[in-house]
């Protein structure tokens, strides 16, 4: 009774004690809170969304087994901020009563993640704020200095010239931070050296006479997709494509335009109507007639690979909706494979 006493007090007598205990509180209440809407939403238990996730990535990483290396992050981390991400990293050790915590939860997010085969730099896009507010802190306390003035405006400087050289693509090798192992194209849409794929979209969002868009070489995660083409009409990337085969007549009576990179593309009663950095755009020669319409869209990402997963994730696993995938208007049941 008397330990307990004395704890006591020193909670009472203890501001600071009293405001990290009062913080542990607050993150653990809403830390509750959240799993409580979580199993609400989802019809499970507490975090049974983000459970479900880690346990559908383990074993996703078990079948990507040698994928990627396990310094993968640390590589992209030194091309993405053009080196500020470690250099900031590394000054922050000199001072680990100010930037301890910021550190650990910098190394938690980099060894849990590094640990799945499967890596991609949006992973770890929590990173992000966490170095530049560890950046902006020295570079504040560098202008506190004797030689301050220089000092600042050499950080700014620096900082300055690798987002500039971000934003317009000048990184060395920056493409490579893009790609990952899931046929991503690692173009990505900033100031400079856009991907065309945005340019051959918003071309087709205002061309007339568009019915039905088919990409043949990307997959949907690589597309515009209906945010840029804003048009109600049947729109197909590289997997769902199958529902419509490759029979000539068959594509005809499906889409009225096909988009591709590859220059060799060619299918009968199809033109090159526009073209944008090697991004081809297919019309429908005789393009009066419509198309097959959905009748539905379900946005379901299902197939048997996930099925295979989420067998080993759950002992009743769910099955995917009777709607899943595309259905077409006069068709009773799901053509092709779900996507």
């Amino acid at each position: 009774m008397p330990r307990l006493k004395k704890i006591l007090l020193t909670v009472e007598t203890s501001p600071a004690l009293i405001t990290a205990l009062s913080n542990a509180y607050g993150a653990a209440a809403l830390a509750l809170a959240l799993g409580a809407f979580d199993a609400v939403t989802w019809g499970g238990g507490l975090f049974h969304s983000y459970l479900t996730n880690i346990r559908f990535n383990l074993v996703l990483g078990g079948m990507r087994t040698g994928e990627s290396p396990p310094y993968q992050y640390f590589a992209w981390l030194l091309l993405a901020g053009g080196g500020l991400s470690p250099l900031s990293a590394g000054a922050a050790l000199f001072r680990l009563r100010r930037y301890g915590f910021l550190l650990a939860l910098a190394a938690l997010a980099l060894a849990t993640h590094s640990l799945q085969a499967h890596k991609e730099y949006r992973f770890i896009f929590a990173l992000i704020p966490i170095w530049l507010l560890i950046f902006a802190d020295v570079g504040a306390r560098l202008v506190n200095t004797s030689r301050g003035r220089l000092a600042g405006a050499l950080a700014a400087s620096v900082f300055a010239a690798a987002s500039i050289a971000g934003l317009m693509n000048g990184l060395p090798r920056q493409a490579s931070v893009y790609k990952a192992w899931s046929g991503e194209s690692g173009a990505v849409a900033f100031l400079s050296n856009q991907d065309p794929i945005f340019a051959a979209y918003r071309y087709l969002a205002g061309a007339p006479g568009v019915k039905g868009v088919w990409q043949v070489d990307r997959p949907y995660f690589n597309l515009p997709g209906y945010y840029y083409l804003h048009q109600d009409i049947p729109l197909y990337d590289q997997s769902t494509g199958r529902v419509i085969g490759s029979d000539a007549e068959a594509i005809r009576a499906s889409v009225s335009h096909i988009v591709t990179g590859d220059p060799g593309t060619s299918v009968p009663g199809y033109s090159v109507e526009r073209e944008f950095g090697g991004i081809r755009i297919l019309r429908r020669d005789e393009n009066n007639g419509g198309v097959q319409h959905w009748a539905t869209r379900t946005p379901t990402i299902v197939g048997a690979f996930v099925e295979r997963i989420m067998e080993q994730v759950a002992s009743n696993p769910p099955s995917p909706p009777e709607n899943a995938g595309i259905r077409f208007v006069g068709v009773d049941e799901p053509q092709g494979s779900p996507r």
